[in-house]
């Protein structure tokens, strides 16, 4: 018989997703959950989308580089200059130009997909808004840079896209006449222009590499290379597209016919077929394209944010004045203001240095994930020489430096590191319910919490002997909070995170990876390989798997307990 706890049937997710991006918040966690059965968490090419996007770029320089070495910057030349590559240097030239052409199609696919990644799993607001609006601006420039790429060919392909785009750009002030008469007889063709079009290719794909820069400065260890495993099928698959269906010209341009029937590449030439099959004017094909762009440059600052206030488990986030001075009555104190609230608050906000306490150990400095601290010259009287300082605007409220500080000289929302342990004191102090045995901290983005969770009584549905603590992600698990856990009661810890990479703040569960793999560094949890303590890395949609993972643990370890006794 199956005693699983049943999984009541709650909200779809956690209240911290804006409601506006549920339903594709949904959708994605869906599809990744589907890749992870095919490739494993480990190797998801959804969790690597940016490191994927770099990985094609360095592709395009290396084989861009080659190909300019034999491309002729005249018009009458730059045709046979791709001719020469493509047929007389087949196995070299003419593989590093399909490596260039499908490499160009895969930077579109992964960008569109990381854009849509960021943007329903609510990565683009609030401090993260520099590597939205940076990132959304890649877009075009790559999407400009392949379309000067086919230009380059002047192919019939390449004449279709400049009649049409020259159309497009006529009603812009950027030259004395219409950019159109350029393009109406062959004799009008004018080598400089080829010449300009050749380095601005080359200078848009510099662009976003600086870009790029600018896109992952304010990330710390960022990754930009996706995994060997996952980064040789890409480039093996890149070559067997290149062998088996080579990138070839069409008919060399001549602006005396008109062309006729032409395969496009739908990432590149989308827009022109609508324009055409809707007769859209210039004006409206930039309103269009403007207005929808300007949205979506706005849009951290139009998705409305989560606001603690409205949540059902609102609390109090008092301060503890230290762990040597909590006794019972404190302990009985904070258990009952958390009777009194339907559930524990979740701690959100800025955090925020108490300088009379910093001792300048620079532990927030290592766990912070958006490099959102620095250590400065002491601005005080006390005996150190430096102290750690936070911006404000960085701070992307993960709470990794309150547990990490040694000394509470930062707090989170009311919450300093004893605040943490406090709450821990009264779930194992409550007197109005059975002692649990078990202390399980649970990231707030990981689960539909209504539908494993009993608020009331901080416990996992259908299990009293499981202490509850929500936390905004289990990276803020430090060796004081495991310790001060074990030290209450609990023979055991139970940490719940999502799936794999797939991390609100990024490097989140770095410091419980690595203390399970032996890292000596302070501020890992160096007792996380312990068998009594258990990390359990799940989809939203794995939630009776959960309950029924953590129930085996808890039996399992409750027998461990009694044969040690």
């Amino acid at each position: 018989m199956d005693n699983t706890p049943a999984v009541k049937k709650g909200k779809s997710m956690s209240p911290v997703i804006p409601w506006v991006l549920r339903p594709g918040n949904a959708v994605l966690v869906f599809m990744q959950e589907q890749f992870n059965k095919i490739f494993t968490p480990l190797l998801n090419p959804f969790y690597f989308l940016g490191a994927i996007t770099f990985f094609f770029c360095w592709i395009l320089f290396i084989t861009g580089a080659y190909l300019f070495l034999y491309y002729d910057m005249d018009p009458k030349g730059s045709y046979d200059s791709i001719q020469y590559l493509t047929l007389d240097q087949q196995y070299v030239g003419g593989i590093m130009r399909s490596l260039h052409r499908y490499a160009t199609d895969g930077l579109m696919i992964v960008i569109l997909f990381h854009v849509l990644q960021v943007l329903f799993s609510d990565r683009f607001r609030s401090h993260r808004w520099l590597a939205w609006v940076t990132g959304v601006i890649i877009l075009p420039i790559t999407w400009f840079a392949g379309f000067t790429g086919y230009f380059l060919v002047w192919d019939d392909k390449a004449q279709m896209i400049a009649t049409e785009t020259s159309h497009i750009f006529d009603i812009l002030p950027i030259s004395s006449e219409p950019l159109s008469r350029a393009f109406l007889v062959n004799d009008t063709l004018n080598p400089v222009f080829f010449f300009f079009l050749n380095f601005g290719h080359i200078a848009l794909h510099t662009l976003l590499l600086i870009l790029g820069w600018v896109h992952v400065m304010r990330v710390t260890r960022p990754l930009i290379s996706p995994p060997w495993a996952l980064g040789m099928p890409i480039m093996v698959l890149l070559l067997a597209i290149s062998f088996i269906k080579p990138a070839l010209s069409g008919q060399p341009a001549d602006l005396s016919k008109l062309v006729g029937t032409i395969d496009i590449d739908w990432f590149y030439m989308a827009p022109y077929p609508i324009i055409n099959a809707f007769d859209l004017e210039a004006t409206t094909v930039w309103f269009l394209f403007g207005g929808f762009y300007l949205l979506f440059v706005l849009l951290p600052w139009l998705v409305p944010g989560h606001r603690a206030s409205d949540d059902a488990d609102a609390g109090t986030g008092s301060v503890i004045s230290g762990i040597d001075d909590i006794g019972m009555d404190a302990a009985d104190m904070i258990a009952q203001r958390l009777e009194e609230n339907s559930a524990q608050k979740v701690p959100r906000g800025v955090a925020q240095v108490t300088l009379k306490d910093c001792k300048a150990c620079d532990l927030c400095l290592e766990v912070c994930p958006f490099e959102a601290i620095s250590i400065d010259p002491r601005s005080d009287d006390m005996p150190y020489s430096t102290e750690a300082t936070i911006n404000p605007s960085l701070c992307g409220e993960c709470g990794f430096c309150v547990t990490a500080c040694e000394f509470d000289a930062i707090e989170m929302d009311g919450w300093t590191k004893s605040t943490f342990l406090g709450h821990i004191e009264a779930l194992f102090s409550a007197t109005n319910g059975s002692k649990p045995k078990i202390m399980a901290f649970v990231c707030e983005r990981s689960i539909d919490l209504d539908s494993v969770i009993d608020k009331e009584k901080k416990r996992f549905i259908g299990m009293d002997d499981v202490a509850v603590m929500v936390l905004p992600c289990i990276g803020v698990i430090s060796p004081a909070l495991v310790e001060y856990s074990l030290k209450a009661g609990a023979c055991g810890i139970v940490a719940v995170g999502g799936r794999a990479l797939d991390c609100h703040f990024r490097a989140a569960r770095r410091r419980i990876q690595a203390g399970m793999e032996g890292d000596p560094s302070p501020f890992y949890v160096e007792r996380m390989n312990q068998d009594n303590i258990k990390v359990f890395l799940i989809s939203r949609f794995k939630g009776e798997e959960l309950l029924r993972d953590i129930k085996a643990f808890v039996a399992e370890t409750s027998i461990d307990k009694k044969e040690e006794v």
